[in-house]
């Protein structure tokens, strides 16, 4: 019975020392299957065991010599479980860095080509002001056009974005004056006509 014991721990012994070197999903798999059948076959064996004690005199002290063993040998397949998964949460993290060392080296190696694509005109005269993007619908080009505001920003795209709003504001304000100075003239020339609102402070 002894050397039946002994073998068996090798026996559960070996995987561990295997667990460490599967690294595929296929192999770790069939080494799960092979586990669990090992298992199933020493749950039969210890089965039979137990059944043999309640035969027995001392039924008691039989039955927990085997429920003994049994837990013995379920926590062996459970370190096998464990080194097995733990070789393949090894296996995952090494892929996961090596993916991230190779997204590292191909955005690299893009940041690298990108001011090599720069023609080399453009960068032998630095600009002083941004670039305006001149790509507009040609709608709002024949609507702009017609706004006194933006007409300098469509004939000069050379001029910073914060001086076309400027211009923008400048002439809404003119507008809106003009438009109350008109109201309150029409209002003046109006028989019995109300009397302008204030002007705004």
């Amino acid at each position: 019975m002894r050397t039946a014991w002994a073998t068996l721990a090798c026996c559960m012994l070996l995987p561990c020392a295997r667990a460490e070197v599967l690294v595929d999903s296929a192999s770790a798999s069939a080494e799960r299957i092979k586990i669990e059948a090992t298992r199933q076959q020493e749950l039969v064996v210890l089965e039979a065991q137990e059944s043999a004690c309640e035969s027995r005199f001392a039924v008691t002290d039989c039955v927990n010599a085997v429920r003994t063993r049994r837990r013995q040998v379920l926590a062996g397949f459970k370190r096998q479980e464990v080194a097995l998964n733990d070789a393949q949460r090894k296996q995952r993290a090494l892929e996961q860095r090596a993916a991230a060392k190779e997204r590292a080296e191909e955005r690299s190696r893009r940041d690298a080509q990108t001011p090599a694509a720069v023609p080399s005109d453009a960068t032998a005269e630095p600009t002083t002001t941004p670039a305006i993007p001149t790509v507009n619908p040609p709608a709002v080009i024949s609507h702009t056009a017609s706004q006194p505001g933006r007409e300098k920003a469509a004939t000069n795209p050379a001029l910073p974005q914060r001086q076309i709003n400027k211009s923008e504001y400048d002439q809404k304000q003119k507008d809106v004056e003009q438009r109350r100075l008109d109201r309150d003239k029409r209002l003046k020339d109006r028989p019995g006509g109300q009397a302008a609102w204030p002007a705004p402070p």
